[in-house]
Protein backbone atom coordinates (compact mmCIF):
# COMPACT_ATOMS: atom_id res chain seq x y z
CA UNK A 1 0.00 0.00 0.00
CA UNK A 2 1.41 3.37 -1.21
CA UNK A 3 0.30 6.40 0.49
CA UNK A 4 1.13 9.90 -0.83
CA UNK A 5 1.39 12.89 1.56
CA UNK A 6 1.15 16.42 0.22
CA UNK A 7 1.75 19.24 2.75
CA UNK A 8 2.99 23.09 1.92
CA UNK A 9 5.90 22.67 4.25
CA UNK A 10 8.47 19.79 6.25
CA UNK A 11 9.44 23.36 8.57
CA UNK A 12 8.86 22.45 12.51
CA UNK A 13 4.94 21.93 13.36
CA UNK A 14 2.95 19.78 14.97
CA UNK A 15 1.18 18.29 11.44
CA UNK A 16 4.58 18.31 10.07
CA UNK A 17 6.10 16.36 12.80
CA UNK A 18 3.18 13.71 13.33
CA UNK A 19 3.48 13.22 9.53
CA UNK A 20 7.84 12.83 9.94
CA UNK A 21 7.35 10.34 12.28
CA UNK A 22 4.56 8.04 10.34
CA UNK A 23 6.50 8.24 7.33
CA UNK A 24 9.89 7.03 9.49
CA UNK A 25 8.46 4.54 11.09
CA UNK A 26 5.02 2.89 10.02
CA UNK A 27 5.48 -0.39 9.05
CA UNK A 28 3.18 -2.02 6.16
CA UNK A 29 2.86 0.96 4.11
CA UNK A 30 4.80 2.89 2.05
CA UNK A 31 4.71 6.83 2.77
CA UNK A 32 5.87 9.22 0.71
CA UNK A 33 6.07 12.73 0.76
CA UNK A 34 5.05 15.67 -1.53
CA UNK A 35 6.19 19.21 0.18
CA UNK A 36 5.60 22.50 -1.91
CA UNK A 37 7.62 25.05 -0.12
CA UNK A 38 11.52 24.46 1.00
CA UNK A 39 12.27 23.38 4.61
CA UNK A 40 15.92 23.65 5.37
CA UNK A 41 16.69 22.78 8.83
CA UNK A 42 12.86 20.90 9.04
CA UNK A 43 11.84 17.50 10.27
CA UNK A 44 13.17 15.85 6.63
CA UNK A 45 17.00 16.15 8.35
CA UNK A 46 15.82 15.55 11.53
CA UNK A 47 14.08 11.87 10.32
CA UNK A 48 16.54 10.95 7.72
CA UNK A 49 13.67 11.14 5.10
CA UNK A 50 15.46 12.18 2.51
CA UNK A 51 14.97 8.85 0.61
CA UNK A 52 10.79 9.77 1.10
CA UNK A 53 10.33 13.36 0.40
CA UNK A 54 9.90 15.15 -2.98
CA UNK A 55 10.53 18.48 -3.05
CA UNK A 56 7.46 20.43 -5.96
CA UNK A 57 9.04 23.88 -6.55
CA UNK A 58 5.53 24.69 -9.01
CA UNK A 59 4.14 28.05 -7.06
CA UNK A 60 0.96 28.09 -9.44
CA UNK A 61 -2.29 25.88 -8.06
CA UNK A 62 -2.80 24.58 -11.49
CA UNK A 63 1.18 23.12 -11.89
CA UNK A 64 1.48 22.11 -8.25
CA UNK A 65 -2.12 20.02 -8.98
CA UNK A 66 -0.69 18.73 -12.38
CA UNK A 67 2.81 18.02 -10.97
CA UNK A 68 1.23 16.49 -7.98
CA UNK A 69 -0.93 13.93 -10.32
CA UNK A 70 1.76 12.99 -12.39
CA UNK A 71 3.61 12.05 -9.15
CA UNK A 72 0.70 10.14 -7.41
CA UNK A 73 0.32 8.31 -10.84
CA UNK A 74 4.22 7.39 -11.02
CA UNK A 75 4.73 6.08 -7.39
CA UNK A 76 1.13 3.86 -8.22
CA UNK A 77 -0.50 5.56 -4.98
CA UNK A 78 -3.44 3.58 -3.21
CA UNK A 79 -4.45 7.03 -1.81
CA UNK A 80 -3.00 10.92 -0.96
CA UNK A 81 -3.73 11.85 2.23
CA UNK A 82 -3.49 16.60 2.28
CA UNK A 83 -2.16 17.86 5.37
CA UNK A 84 -3.65 21.48 4.96
CA UNK A 85 -6.35 23.63 3.01
CA UNK A 86 -5.03 24.48 -0.40
CA UNK A 87 -3.41 20.82 0.15
CA UNK A 88 -6.72 19.50 0.20
CA UNK A 89 -8.14 21.58 -3.03
CA UNK A 90 -4.71 20.19 -4.81
CA UNK A 91 -5.84 16.83 -3.44
CA UNK A 92 -9.66 16.95 -4.87
CA UNK A 93 -8.73 18.11 -8.31
CA UNK A 94 -5.88 14.94 -7.91
CA UNK A 95 -8.36 12.42 -6.82
CA UNK A 96 -10.61 13.59 -9.80
CA UNK A 97 -8.20 13.62 -12.14
CA UNK A 98 -6.18 10.07 -11.43
CA UNK A 99 -9.47 8.30 -10.00
CA UNK A 100 -7.26 8.61 -6.46
CA UNK A 101 -9.30 8.63 -3.43
CA UNK A 102 -7.79 11.32 -0.70
CA UNK A 103 -8.15 11.94 2.70
CA UNK A 104 -8.76 15.28 4.64
CA UNK A 105 -5.95 15.57 7.56
CA UNK A 106 -6.59 19.60 8.02
CA UNK A 107 -8.50 19.70 11.20
CA UNK A 108 -5.49 19.57 13.45
CA UNK A 109 -7.22 22.38 15.82
CA UNK A 110 -10.44 21.61 18.40
CA UNK A 111 -11.55 24.97 17.53
CA UNK A 112 -12.95 27.43 14.48
CA UNK A 113 -12.21 31.21 14.74
CA UNK A 114 -14.22 33.65 13.20
CA UNK A 115 -11.41 33.60 10.07
CA UNK A 116 -11.79 33.07 6.82
CA UNK A 117 -9.22 30.21 6.43
CA UNK A 118 -11.17 28.31 9.10
CA UNK A 119 -14.17 29.00 7.31
CA UNK A 120 -12.71 27.97 4.07
CA UNK A 121 -11.46 24.75 6.00
CA UNK A 122 -15.15 23.71 7.17
CA UNK A 123 -16.49 24.21 3.48
CA UNK A 124 -13.78 21.76 2.13
CA UNK A 125 -13.79 19.46 4.63
CA UNK A 126 -17.24 18.81 3.74
CA UNK A 127 -16.73 18.46 0.78
CA UNK A 128 -14.19 15.48 1.33
CA UNK A 129 -15.43 12.05 1.54
CA UNK A 130 -12.85 10.92 4.05
CA UNK A 131 -11.57 13.02 7.08
CA UNK A 132 -9.21 12.24 9.92
CA UNK A 133 -8.53 14.63 12.70
CA UNK A 134 -6.71 14.31 15.62
CA UNK A 135 -9.53 15.33 18.06
CA UNK A 136 -13.05 14.73 18.29
CA UNK A 137 -12.96 18.45 19.13
CA UNK A 138 -12.21 19.16 15.43
CA UNK A 139 -14.71 17.57 14.44
CA UNK A 140 -16.89 19.27 16.36
CA UNK A 141 -15.84 22.35 15.50
CA UNK A 142 -16.45 21.88 11.56
CA UNK A 143 -20.19 20.42 12.20
CA UNK A 144 -19.03 17.20 10.78
CA UNK A 145 -20.70 14.21 12.00
CA UNK A 146 -18.47 11.77 10.82
CA UNK A 147 -14.65 11.03 10.04
CA UNK A 148 -12.12 9.06 12.26
CA UNK A 149 -9.73 10.65 14.82
CA UNK A 150 -5.95 9.89 15.30
CA UNK A 151 -4.39 11.02 18.56
CA UNK A 152 -0.81 12.28 18.16
CA UNK A 153 1.78 9.62 19.54
CA UNK A 154 5.04 10.67 21.45
CA UNK A 155 8.52 8.62 20.85
CA UNK A 156 10.34 7.55 23.87
CA UNK A 157 12.28 10.22 25.57
CA UNK A 158 15.90 9.35 26.14
CA UNK A 159 17.43 12.49 27.83
CA UNK A 160 21.37 12.21 27.25
CA UNK A 161 23.86 13.81 30.31
CA UNK A 162 25.31 16.43 28.18
CA UNK A 163 21.66 17.53 27.06
CA UNK A 164 20.49 17.70 31.44
CA UNK A 165 23.29 19.43 31.99
CA UNK A 166 22.87 21.94 29.63
CA UNK A 167 19.82 23.21 30.29
CA UNK A 168 20.26 23.16 33.80
CA UNK A 169 23.12 25.41 32.95
CA UNK A 170 20.87 27.56 30.59
CA UNK A 171 18.08 27.76 33.20
CA UNK A 172 20.98 28.86 35.85
CA UNK A 173 18.71 27.29 38.89
CA UNK A 174 20.44 28.58 42.26
CA UNK A 175 21.68 26.03 44.63
CA UNK A 176 18.63 25.24 47.22
CA UNK A 177 16.32 27.07 45.78
CA UNK A 178 13.05 26.24 47.04
CA UNK A 179 11.13 28.15 44.17
CA UNK A 180 9.17 25.65 42.09
CA UNK A 181 9.89 25.67 38.59
CA UNK A 182 7.30 26.21 36.00
CA UNK A 183 8.01 25.73 32.28
CA UNK A 184 5.58 25.99 28.94
CA UNK A 185 6.41 25.30 25.43
CA UNK A 186 5.03 27.10 22.77
CA UNK A 187 5.72 29.90 20.32
CA UNK A 188 5.25 33.68 21.49
CA UNK A 189 2.63 34.34 19.14
CA UNK A 190 -0.74 35.92 20.13
CA UNK A 191 -2.68 32.42 19.83
CA UNK A 192 -0.38 31.45 22.83
CA UNK A 193 -1.74 33.72 25.06
CA UNK A 194 0.78 34.17 27.89
CA UNK A 195 -0.40 37.40 29.04
CA UNK A 196 -3.12 35.37 30.52
CA UNK A 197 -0.17 33.40 32.96
CA UNK A 198 1.96 36.45 33.39
CA UNK A 199 -1.05 38.40 34.93
CA UNK A 200 -1.78 35.29 37.21
CA UNK A 201 1.93 34.95 37.99
CA UNK A 202 2.15 39.19 38.92
CA UNK A 203 -0.12 38.32 41.74
CA UNK A 204 1.31 34.98 42.94
CA UNK A 205 4.22 36.76 43.29
CA UNK A 206 2.80 39.71 45.10
CA UNK A 207 1.34 37.08 47.00
CA UNK A 208 5.20 36.00 48.35
CA UNK A 209 4.79 32.32 46.29
CA UNK A 210 8.46 31.18 45.37
CA UNK A 211 8.92 30.81 41.54
CA UNK A 212 10.54 30.37 38.37
CA UNK A 213 8.78 30.21 35.20
CA UNK A 214 10.60 29.32 31.46
CA UNK A 215 9.08 29.55 28.20
CA UNK A 216 10.75 27.54 25.33
CA UNK A 217 10.01 29.65 22.22
CA UNK A 218 10.42 32.02 19.43
CA UNK A 219 8.14 34.86 18.09
CA UNK A 220 7.31 37.98 16.65
CA UNK A 221 5.80 38.88 20.59
CA UNK A 222 9.40 38.50 22.26
CA UNK A 223 10.01 42.23 22.52
CA UNK A 224 6.83 42.81 24.08
CA UNK A 225 6.77 40.29 26.46
CA UNK A 226 10.15 41.32 27.58
CA UNK A 227 9.12 45.21 27.56
CA UNK A 228 5.81 43.76 29.75
CA UNK A 229 7.77 41.60 32.32
CA UNK A 230 10.28 44.00 33.02
CA UNK A 231 7.47 46.89 33.52
CA UNK A 232 5.92 44.33 36.25
CA UNK A 233 9.12 43.33 37.60
CA UNK A 234 8.77 40.13 36.38
CA UNK A 235 11.51 39.48 34.44
CA UNK A 236 13.46 37.83 37.72
CA UNK A 237 11.42 35.06 37.42
CA UNK A 238 10.43 34.63 34.11
CA UNK A 239 12.82 33.74 31.70
CA UNK A 240 12.61 33.64 27.78
CA UNK A 241 14.84 31.09 26.37
CA UNK A 242 14.02 31.25 22.78
CA UNK A 243 14.35 27.81 20.36
CA UNK A 244 15.81 24.55 22.39
CA UNK A 245 17.05 21.83 20.08
CA UNK A 246 16.30 19.24 23.01
CA UNK A 247 13.13 20.95 25.31
CA UNK A 248 12.57 18.00 27.00
CA UNK A 249 15.99 17.82 29.01
CA UNK A 250 14.40 21.58 30.53
CA UNK A 251 10.96 19.87 31.06
CA UNK A 252 13.27 17.00 33.31
CA UNK A 253 14.16 20.00 35.63
CA UNK A 254 10.85 21.52 35.90
CA UNK A 255 7.65 20.91 38.63
CA UNK A 256 4.51 22.25 36.54
CA UNK A 257 3.98 22.73 33.03
CA UNK A 258 1.71 25.27 31.74
CA UNK A 259 -0.26 25.99 28.52
CA UNK A 260 -2.19 28.88 28.14
CA UNK A 261 -3.25 28.24 23.65
CA UNK A 262 -7.09 29.47 22.56
CA UNK A 263 -7.50 25.91 21.20
CA UNK A 264 -5.48 22.73 20.47
CA UNK A 265 -6.51 19.55 18.53
CA UNK A 266 -4.07 17.28 20.30
CA UNK A 267 -1.11 19.00 21.88
CA UNK A 268 2.46 17.90 21.42
CA UNK A 269 3.80 20.16 23.74
CA UNK A 270 1.11 18.49 26.95
CA UNK A 271 1.70 15.66 25.56
CA UNK A 272 5.70 15.61 25.97
CA UNK A 273 5.34 17.33 29.33
CA UNK A 274 2.66 14.52 30.49
CA UNK A 275 5.46 11.94 29.22
CA UNK A 276 8.32 13.59 31.52
CA UNK A 277 5.90 13.29 34.34
CA UNK A 278 4.50 16.84 34.75
CA UNK A 279 1.64 17.75 36.48
CA UNK A 280 -0.49 19.78 33.68
CA UNK A 281 -2.38 23.51 34.12
CA UNK A 282 -3.95 24.26 30.85
CA UNK A 283 -6.39 26.27 28.85
CA UNK A 284 -9.83 24.26 28.66
CA UNK A 285 -10.06 24.42 24.93
CA UNK A 286 -10.40 22.50 21.44
CA UNK A 287 -9.34 18.63 22.15
CA UNK A 288 -7.40 19.42 25.17
CA UNK A 289 -9.91 18.05 27.62
CA UNK A 290 -9.59 14.32 25.82
CA UNK A 291 -6.36 13.88 26.62
CA UNK A 292 -5.91 14.70 30.19
CA UNK A 293 -7.43 13.29 33.05
CA UNK A 294 -6.71 13.36 36.99
CA UNK A 295 -3.12 14.48 35.84
CA UNK A 296 -4.46 17.87 35.01
CA UNK A 297 -6.02 21.54 36.34
CA UNK A 298 -7.69 23.55 33.39
CA UNK A 299 -9.34 26.94 33.51
CA UNK A 300 -10.88 29.11 30.91
CA UNK A 301 -8.95 30.65 28.12
CA UNK A 302 -8.29 34.58 28.96
CA UNK A 303 -8.95 33.50 32.71
CA UNK A 304 -5.64 34.69 35.15
CA UNK A 305 -7.91 34.71 38.23
CA UNK A 306 -8.81 30.80 37.52
CA UNK A 307 -5.41 30.15 36.37
CA UNK A 308 -4.05 31.75 39.42
CA UNK A 309 -6.14 29.73 41.77
CA UNK A 310 -5.08 26.05 39.70
CA UNK A 311 -1.61 27.41 40.39
CA UNK A 312 -1.55 27.87 44.13
CA UNK A 313 -3.20 24.54 44.20
CA UNK A 314 0.27 23.25 43.37
CA UNK A 315 2.77 25.37 44.29
CA UNK A 316 1.52 24.82 47.96
CA UNK A 317 1.11 21.11 47.71
CA UNK A 318 4.20 18.99 46.65
CA UNK A 319 2.43 16.01 47.00
CA UNK A 320 -0.08 16.64 44.91
CA UNK A 321 2.38 17.74 42.02
CA UNK A 322 4.27 14.71 42.62
CA UNK A 323 0.70 12.68 42.48
CA UNK A 324 -0.34 14.18 39.33
CA UNK A 325 2.82 14.17 37.45
CA UNK A 326 2.62 10.36 37.97
CA UNK A 327 -0.93 10.14 36.65
CA UNK A 328 0.80 12.46 33.23
CA UNK A 329 3.47 9.55 32.35
CA UNK A 330 0.75 6.20 33.01
CA UNK A 331 -1.66 8.22 30.75
CA UNK A 332 0.44 9.10 27.76
CA UNK A 333 2.65 5.58 27.42
CA UNK A 334 -0.81 3.93 27.75
CA UNK A 335 -2.75 6.12 25.45
CA UNK A 336 -0.58 7.99 23.13
CA UNK A 337 2.61 6.04 22.75
CA UNK A 338 4.31 5.76 19.02
CA UNK A 339 3.01 2.54 18.86
CA UNK A 340 -0.73 2.91 19.73
CA UNK A 341 -0.36 6.02 16.92
CA UNK A 342 1.07 3.87 14.31
CA UNK A 343 -1.34 0.86 14.84
CA UNK A 344 -4.46 3.48 15.00
CA UNK A 345 -2.94 5.12 11.65
CA UNK A 346 -2.36 1.68 9.68
CA UNK A 347 -6.12 0.72 10.43
CA UNK A 348 -7.75 3.72 9.62
CA UNK A 349 -5.92 3.74 6.40
CA UNK A 350 -7.38 0.20 5.93
CA UNK A 351 -10.43 0.63 6.42
CA UNK A 352 -10.93 3.89 4.40
CA UNK A 353 -9.07 1.86 1.55
CA UNK A 354 -11.64 -0.99 1.84
CA UNK A 355 -14.56 0.80 1.06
Amino acid sequence: MTILHIISSMRRGGRERQLAVIAKHCIGMENRILYYNESPGGYIEQYGLQSKAYHCAERSLKKRILATAKRAKEMNADVIVSWGNMESVIAMFVSVITGIPFVNFSIRHGIRSKQFSHYFRTLILHLSKYIVANSHAGLKANNLKRGYVLYNGIEAIEIQPEHSLAAKEAMSIPTDDPAAILISVANLVPYKDYYTVFAALNTLKKEGFPFRYYIIGEGPLRADYERYLKRHQLDDCVFLLGRIVHPHAFLAHADVFIHSSKGEGCSNAILEAMYMGLPIVTSDTGGTAEIVEDNALLFPYKDAQALQQELRKLLTNSDLRQKMGQSSKSICTERFSLERMLTDYHKILTQILKK
